[in-house]
């Protein structure tokens, strides 16, 4: 199924009904990826694709309010500007804060920058922004999370498991305690970026 629809700031927690419609009928296995493909446009309210299953995906061309892909479990989320916007996606904020709150599985992939606590309690999701505010990724206990721009000042103080990638990392601003910073190395000098790994599964 594919559909294109409007969104306004006013539709909150928008695909949540319906993924639990699916799992009700399928179970935590939901359907194949891209059986249903829905394309928003415009500014969608908080909690944006929350809890969303496997077998759906959410497209949403504009912006989003806080708490997009809040324990997303399966599914897919796009955001990226509408076409026609003026401004440059990887210097500009796409979605609120809290984004991908106590995600559990599936992927999002975000064409811009979201606000502070990104990714907290993240277990299992994939997730892909150009920058994140403070506190990005604390309490994260698994999942693949990477940053490609503009990095905060504060970095997690406590990150339990889980993969992260950052560009332009600067590991003092690391808790070196709870988290293992390696060097990510190209073909050349001008491919070396850092990157930030968590302790596998426990803190030191």
């Amino acid at each position: 199924m594919r559909l294109e629809l409007p969104v306004r700031n006013v539709n909150r927690t928008v695909g949540t009904m319906l993924g639990s419609l699916l799992t009700r009928r399928f179970g935590a296995a939901g359907l194949p990826e891209g059986t249903i493909d829905l394309t928003f446009a415009g500014s969608a309210g908080q909690s944006f694709g929350a809890f969303l299953p496997p077998g759906i995906t959410l497209r949403l061309l504009g912006d989003a309010n806080d708490y997009l892909a809040k324990g997303l479990s399966g599914g897919i989320i796009t955001a990226r500007p509408d076409p026609a916007a003026p401004f440059a996606a990887e210097h500009n904020v796409i979605a609120g804060n809290v984004i991908g709150y106590g995600a559990t599985g599936g992927a999002m992939f975000l064409r811009g920058v979201v606000g502070e606590r990104f990714c907290v309690r993240n277990s299992g999701a994939t997730a892909v922004v150009e920058g994140a505010g403070d506190h990005a990724l604390e309490y994260m206990t698994g999942g693949v999370a990477a940053i490609l721009g503009r990095p905060a000042a504060t970095w997690p103080r406590v990150c339990l498991a889980g993969t992260a990638y950052v560009l332009d990392l600067d590991p003092a601003l690391v808790n070196t305690e709870m988290v293992d910073v390696e060097t990510l190395a190209g073909t050349g000098p001008e491919h070396e970026r850092s990157s930030a790994r968590s302790v596998g599964g426990t803190c030191r």
